[in-house]
């Protein structure tokens, strides 16, 4: 077996196993679907109840909201100032 064939082989199989993941991920998060969808406000949203006692399903899913968010050209500047101002929202208001 060449190199060029090894190399095609791994290409064929990792593609299919990133297809299948992210069908996979697609079918079981409809929530995160619905994050995702709000945006800017999604990203406010989520910093809220990140900081506050309610579990969320994905830990980190403020950080990853604005690297996704920012990489689809939102303005990242806004993005990190609402997660900043929900996650100290919902600190004030638990700490009184």
């Amino acid at each position: 077996m060449s190199l060029r064939e090894a190399a095609t082989i791994l290409y064929k199989s990792l593609a299919a196993a990133a297809q299948t993941a992210a069908a996979a991920h697609r079918a079981r998060s409809p929530f995160l679907h619905l994050l995702f969808s709000f945006g800017l406000f999604g990203v406010f949203l989520v910093s809220i109840v990140d900081s506050s006692f309610v579990p969320l399903p994905l830990p980190g899913i403020t950080d990853i909201m604005i690297i996704v968010l920012s990489a689809q050209h939102q303005s990242w500047f806004l993005l990190i100032l609402l997660a900043t101002i929900g996650s100290g929202s919902a600190d004030g208001s638990a700490t009184r």
